[in-house]
């Protein structure tokens, strides 16, 4: 499921949480414990609020441990939320930034997103994790490249402190660079803002593979567009086939694209198949992906009628990390393709 919020101007977007049962646990599952990369209190004209649910049968007692990163302070915020209630958490105070461990000190299985605004009317969003992994992958990162540049937020979720080695490539799969995030705190968060990032030139687009050896990891992905920002969950691969629940042509001014990586060492083929509303086939294809490379179909170009809506199932014998965008007029957003 695809969860999508537009009102004054800003868009924002997030994957539906499964309360149990099978799922990539950076941003597909309800836990007793969640993690949340970035978090912003009136900082740089970006506010946070976390929308918490306890999808179990008791009431959850709720510990918010607020991790600041280096020169502001650690926050501890508590709520109790009942059997399917949900608590908004939107600080006041600041400017601080860093991340967040959400837990339930009795067990109770919780699901959480958060939602960032901006002064300027901008918005965007992103699932928590309810587990780490590593390696993450990030299947679309841009670095002035088609007036966008992303910046990626890497949270330690172990219990000591670790490096995150983060390695660039370019679409095709050729390695481009690397870039260091040392010392991360057990909890705490670092960020890089692919701008500063010297190896990548000055312009790139391509994808990024995050890695810690010997604490596993969250991410969250910021990118900035002309039309605004949108936010988006790094992801381990979990399946073959990458769900896009929805998808769109020219539908009420909107339009989607979607970046799908093969993370394998093998040649893959991929066959979309192309579902309207009432599940009958609009089109399907298929196309061939190198190891690690990624390719982009963007819904302007398929033959597909204007006003179309639907969505897309993407199909392979290797794992698949896919992410989908959405362009509007003056917005924009993302989520994360459901990997089964």
């Amino acid at each position: 499921m695809e969860n999508r919020c537009s009102s004054n101007g800003r868009t924002y977007a997030y994957n539906g949480i499964s309360a149990d049962g099978p799922g990539n646990p950076a941003f597909e599952r309800a836990g007793p414990t969640l993690y949340a990369p970035s978090i912003y209190i009136n900082i740089w004209g970006w506010n946070s609020t976390v929308e918490v649910m306890n999808t179990g049968s008791a009431t959850a007692n709720v510990q918010f441990q607020f991790k600041g990163r280096s020169g502001y302070g650690d926050i501890p915020y508590q709520s109790n939320i009942p059997p399917n209630g949900r608590t908004t958490i939107a600080l006041g105070g600041g400017p601080w930034v860093g991340s967040l461990v959400i837990e339930s000190t009795n067990g109770q299985p919780l699901a959480a997103v958060v939602h960032e605004h901006h002064t300027g009317q901008a918005a965007r969003a992103y699932n928590v994790s309810a587990a780490g992994s590593t390696p993450l992958y990030v299947p679309a990162a841009y670095k002035n490249q088609w007036g966008m540049t992303s910046g990626l937020t890497v949270q330690n979720v172990g219990s000591a402190s670790t490096t995150a080695y983060l390695y660039f490539y370019d679409r095709d799969g050729r390695y481009r660079t690397s870039h260091t995030l040392s010392n991360i705190g057990a909890k705490r968060a670092a960020g890089v803002w692919l701008g500063n990032v010297s190896g990548l030139g000055t312009s790139w687009t391509g994808w990024v593979k995050v890695v810690s050896y010997g604490q596993p990891l969250a991410i969250a992905v910021t990118t900035v567009r002309p039309e605004g920002y949108y936010d988006y969950t790094g992801a381990s691969t979990a399946g073959n086939a990458g769900i896009l629940p929805w998808a769109a042509k020219n539908a009420d001014g909107r339009t989607t694209g979607y970046t799908v990586l093969n993370t394998s060492g093998s040649h893959v083929q991929v066959t979309a198949t192309y579902y309207g509303g009432g599940g009958s086939v609009s089109h399907s294809e298929t196309y061939s992906l190198s190891p690690g490379e990624v390719v982009g179909r963007h819904q302007s170009n398929d033959p597909l009628p204007n006003g179309w809506q639907g969505s897309i199932v993407l199909q392979a014998n290797e794992p698949l990390v896919v992410v989908m965008r959405e362009d509007g007029v003056s917005t924009t957003s993302a989520y994360n393709g459901v990997a089964r």
